[in-house]
Formats: structure tokens, sequence, C-alpha cells
């Protein structure tokens, strides 16, 4: 923590600030905190955080499947109270022109939604995950190159027997960006 601080303090940022964001991410799941020896170590593996998110994910979605009961439920229990009184004409006008205002939301929502594709917000997150994508693939290319240079080196394989052995193909690169993700 203190070279965290450290670093920050170079950087004219607060260490109290430092020291909230670090709290904040820890939790939110974001970084793992863990005392080896006399230090403090903070650190999340690119796996472990998509597993973490996934659990967050599912968490939602089941508090979601419980919403949509208790709101059906509700939905019921309104559906019974109208049937028990009857309607007055003020409150089938209301009806009606609840009915309208909804319709035209529908058609709001649909147009908003086909010029959602043309947002530059949106094909900017598409950007960001596709760099991200290519990223950890490049990542992995590496890995692999790494475990075939131990092979060679260390264990005395020959490189066309390490390619074989791992599936490695002539075109097995690193990935570039596409000219249109390219700054």
């Amino acid at each position: 923590m203190k070279e965290i601080e450290k670093i920050a303090k170079d950087q004219g940022i607060s260490t109290m600030i430092v020291k909230d964001v670090i709290q904040d991410m820890l939790d939110d799941d974001m970084i793992i905190q863990e005392k080896v020896g006399t230090q403090v170590l903070y650190w999340i593996f690119p796996s472990q955080s998509y597993i973490l998110k996934k659990r967050k994910l599912d968490t939602l979605r089941s508090s979601v499947a419980t919403l949509r009961e208790e709101k059906e439920k509700l939905d019921e229990s309104i559906a019974k109270a109208r049937e028990s009184k009857p309607d007055s004409e003020h409150r089938l006008e209301l009806v009606e022109q609840h009915e309208q205002l909804r319709k035209r939301q529908e058609e709001l929502t649909a147009s908003l939604d086909s010029l959602s594709e043309r947002d530059p917000e949106t094909i900017r997150k598409l950007k960001d995950n596709v760099k991200q994508a290519i990223d950890g693939a490049n990542r992995w290319t590496d890995n692999i190159y790494s475990v075939k240079s131990f092979l060679v080196r260390k264990q005395g394989m020959g490189s066309k027997e390490v390619d074989q052995a791992l599936e490695i193909t002539e075109d097995f690169d690193s990935l570039e960006y596409p000219a249109c993700l390219r700054n």
C-alpha cells in the first residue's frame, strides 16, 4: 500500500483517494488482496475477473426472475381488484390515454433502437471489446511461444516436433488490429 501511495503522491493524487479507490475495488471484487510475508499484494487474473462478473450476472438474473414473479402476482391482484370495481368514465379515458402513450413509447423505443447501431458510444464499446479480445488472443499466442521456447531450449525438443505437438501451424501468429481500430 505504501508503494502505491508513494506513486500516487508523486503523481499529485491524494493518498486518501488511493485508499478509498482500493477499498472500493476490493468491495466490488475487482481486485484481490493477499498478505504475503510483510507485504500486502493486490492482483486479479483476467479469467478470475470474468468468473466474478459471471457470478454477479447470475445473481442479477435470479433477482430479475424473482422480481418478475412478484410482478406477475401483483398483476393478478390488480386484475382481481379491477373485476370487483366498475370502471368510471374518467378512468376509461385515462386508460385510453395511457394506452396511446404506451404505443407512442414503443414507437420511440423502436426508433431509438434502430439508431443505436450508429451510436458513437455503442461503436466505441464494440471497438473496445474487439481490442480486448485481440489483446487476449495475443497474450495466449505469446504464452504458447514461451512454452515452445522452453521445450526447445530446456527439454531439447526440435522446433518442428514442438509445433506438431502443440498443433502450431505456419499461419499461427499474433493478431493485428484492423485498420478501423488503429489510433
